[in-house]
């Protein structure tokens, strides 16, 4: 069962106009950026979103490459404040939920945390980490009894096209819901680094 996120996240203050904030959905395979900004009067603008795809025939160092590659473009083209970066720590990935279609590698997709880190590092970006439990009750997405992985990845994928009014891809829709994340959060949270 899922734990609500604590009230203040739901509740937060309204983004600033102007300000923009990136999501990463980490992954080797297809990991997905997003970007937002947060439009006068409310509500948020979709300017950017990719998935990065990589081939397993690929060398990892090649695919890493890729993604940084991406990840540098995102962050040098758009400046965002803050990048959103899903957390892995408790997160199953990879053989484990094969029942639920899913085949990752756990290992390459706690790599791609680091490297997204690291680029934003190197953008001189804050970086900060969310579970994905908290994300969805940040969205507004309530636990449901018995929900397959892949069904909470369609919700999430709806509930951001409602909030930028553009459907995304899956990965891309999980780092624009960090992106949302992110617009929610007070300066002194999107200052903190990890």
């Amino acid at each position: 069962m899922l734990t609500p996120a604590p009230a203040r996240i739901v509740r937060a203050p309204a983004s600033t106009p102007g300000l923009v904030t990136a999501g990463f959905d980490p992954g080797i395979g297809s990991p997905g950026i997003a970007v937002v900004r947060a439009k006068a009067g409310g509500g948020y603008e979709h300017l950017h979103s990719e998935v990065v795809r990589t081939k397993t025939s690929d060398p990892d160092e090649y695919r890493y490459g890729m993604i940084t590659d991406a990840l540098s473009r995102v962050l040098r083209d758009f400046a965002p404040t803050v990048l959103i970066v899903e957390a892995q720590a408790g997160v199953q990935t990879g053989k484990r939920r094969e029942d639920d279609g899913f085949t990752a590698d756990s290992s390459k997709t706690h790599v791609t945390v680091g490297v997204a880190h690291a680029v934003a590092r190197m953008y001189r970006v804050a970086s900060r980490e969310v579970q994905p439990r908290t994300l969805r009750a940040a969205m507004g997405l309530k636990p449901t009894k018995g929900e397959t992985k892949p069904e909470k990845k369609r919700r999430m994928q709806r509930a951001v096209e409602v909030v930028l009014g553009v459907k995304l891809p899956q990965d891309a829709a999980d780092a624009g819901a960090m992106a949302i994340y992110g617009q929610r959060l007070t300066a002194r949270e999107r200052m903190v680094v990890g």
